[in-house]
């Protein structure tokens, strides 16, 4: 099964690299970059990128509020490349016992060019857990060692997120690819606005009777308390601002940040009742990517970080509760890489 992953991915990206060649032979290159051709390059690279869903009471956001997190914590591998031709592994690490076991299922296509860039994802996690401890500060002493247990697992919960995003750049002296992938070398400092659109799907699934809410925190949630198989499409729009910091050549402080609003449409359903529920909703989107990086003649090496939320939003309901207050389930789709690696020219 492992040769079978390699040789797909290293057919995809032999076909990605060698359209995208093409492509940049054909392209006018604006002065403010310089495209990087290596006849052999090789980087190690850590990488962890997973979803996570957090229930918080908008009113009582110290006392209730619950995070759910997949057992991940991320692969090493190396991508090797020779001309056009690129073979990458990645070998997850092992995870402790102690949070259950998830399946997990993530794929990722990213095509970027110098105006537009698309991603493609399907992340999927069967199994998650809820760690109780304080370095989250969900929970207190007394609550941690009277009520709950330190770590809760939840085999029965499906977490699903599957959708794609564009990007459109407006300014050609600006470059992503310098920046995250480091395919090309951006010369001076520069920035661009950006528009980024997408549309997604978000899906939590969890057994009939079995709450997503602690009963130590079911107070704080009259109405979600009873939620099972809730799910959501958004379509998305969000403005932002890319910029990349050079120092001395090599050196680069890259970040996108963007903001924008969802048109959503929700349904759900409740353990009291026996028909679905189905609710259009506005609600509030937001990403961050970040990157430290060294571009040399033949050593690189990168910190990439990114960050992105979305909201599954309940108002409050019509009931005589002092607990009765909006409800946010809100999605992130983090991401995290470290490489280090060299090239021949």
């Amino acid at each position: 099964m492992d040769l079978y992953r390699i040789l797909l991915v290293s057919f995809i990206l032999l076909n990605v690299n060698i359209f995208a060649q093409k492509n940049k032979k054909s392209e006018k290159i604006p002065k403010n970059i310089e495209l990087i051709s290596s006849k052999f390059s090789f980087t190690p690279f850590y990488v962890n990128e997973y979803s996570y869903f957090q229930i918080k009471s908008r009113k009582y956001k110290h006392d209730g509020t619950i995070k759910y997190k997949p057992n991940i914590i991320g692969s090493v591998g190396a991508k090797l490349t020779i001309k056009n031709f690129t073979l990458a592994y990645a070998h997850a690490l092992p995870r402790p016992t102690d949070f259950g076991k998830t399946k997990a299922l993530n794929l990722i296509f990213n095509y970027q060019r110098r105006v537009f860039g698309l991603q493609l994802f399907w992340i999927q996690y069967s199994g998650l857990y809820i760690d109780t401890l304080d370095r989250y500060r969900i929970y207190n002493e007394y609550k941690k060692t009277e009520i709950d247990s330190a770590i809760i697992l939840r085999p029965d919960i499906k977490l699903n997120t599957i959708g794609f995003q564009t990007n459109i750049i407006t300014n050609k002296n600006f470059s992503i690819n310098a920046a995250f992938e480091q395919t090309e070398r951006q010369k001076k400092t520069s920035g661009s606005f950006i528009i980024s659109m997408g549309f997604n799907y978000m899906g939590v699934k969890n057994n009939k009777g079995e709450s997503l809410i602690l009963p130590s925190l079911k107070k704080y949630y009259p109405l979600t308390s009873e939620i099972y198989n809730l799910g959501a499409v958004s379509f998305k729009i969000a403005p932002g601002f890319g910029y990349s910091f050079i120092i001395k050549k090599y050196f680069s402080v890259s970040a996108i940040l963007s903001a924008g609003a969802d048109v959503q449409f929700k349904w759900y359903a409740l353990t009291n009742s026996t028909f679905k529920k189905y609710r259009p909703w506005l609600t509030f989107n937001y990403g961050v990517k970040t990157a430290i990086g060294y571009n040399g003649e033949n050593i690189t090496a990168n910190l990439i970080y990114s960050r992105n939320q979305d909201i599954i939003g309940f108002n409050r309901i019509y009931l005589d509760n002092e607990y009765n207050s909006k409800t946010n389930f809100k999605f992130f789709r983090e991401f995290l890489k470290v490489s280090v690696g060299f090239r021949i020219n």
